[in-house]
């Protein structure tokens, strides 16, 4: 049985956080939306585009415009999940002012994201924010709401290089260098030469700002 815990609707955008405790299973099927899907807890088979993922705690699922998608049950049928359904366009506008690239972003990430258990409740925390503006509509919730979405977008796209927001405080010496060092191999730009009296500043400045 299904339990809508709350449902918001605006233009262009709806969220819905509900739990389920018994089979179902959805038909394949797209929409002309785009699809986000993040689970609290329990676990369900999620099908894109010929691919199954196994969806449990932490899993987010991104579902591009058309992307032939559907759902359906494990072996553990309880779950509680975050649904939000989007026209991509309507971020888009922000998106170009903040220097992202939102095709590019869905090109990357669409499919199965696995989110660090201790990221959970700050990605949690931007679903619930999005959903409250939604739900309430207070004073430039328009506004609120394309900042909450695209901030979730930036972290997503750090948590690819960084393995995580905790990435720093795990170990505060090697991981930097690690991290530069896949900022190194994915930039475009002049590689960074490699020498570690020159980086040991670096690594000490990125420590003291964390």
């Amino acid at each position: 049985m299904k339990h809508v815990i709350y449902s918001g609707i605006m233009n262009s955008l709806n969220i819905e956080r509900s739990t389920r405790d018994s089979k179902y299973n959805m038909t394949k099927h797209w929409h002309p939306e785009c699809e986000l899907q993040y689970f609290i807890s329990g676990n369900r088979k999620f099908f894109i585009d010929n691919q199954i993922y196994t969806a449990k705690a932490g899993s987010l699922f991104i579902v591009d415009a058309e992307q032939i998608h559907s759902t359906f049950s494990d072996k553990a049928l309880a779950h509680d999940r975050i649904l939000v359904q989007y026209d991509k366009q309507f971020f888009y506008e922000s998106a170009i002012h903040l220097g992202i690239d939102l095709n590019l972003f869905f090109n990357d990430f669409r499919g199965m994201i696995q989110v660090p258990s201790a990221d959970r409740p700050y990605v949690q925390g931007l679903l619930h924010g999005i959903a409250n503006e939604v739900i309430n509509k207070e004073l430039k919730y328009v506004a609120s709401v394309q900042i909450k979405f695209l901030e979730l977008v930036i972290y997503l796209e750090r948590l690819k290089v960084t393995g995580g927001r905790d990435f720093y405080r795990i170990n505060p010496i090697l991981r930097p260098m690690k991290l530069l060092m896949k900022l190194n191999n994915i930039s475009k730009q002049t590689p960074l030469m490699w020498e570690p009296w020159k980086i040991l500043p670096v690594i000490s400045a990125l420590t003291k700002v964390i």
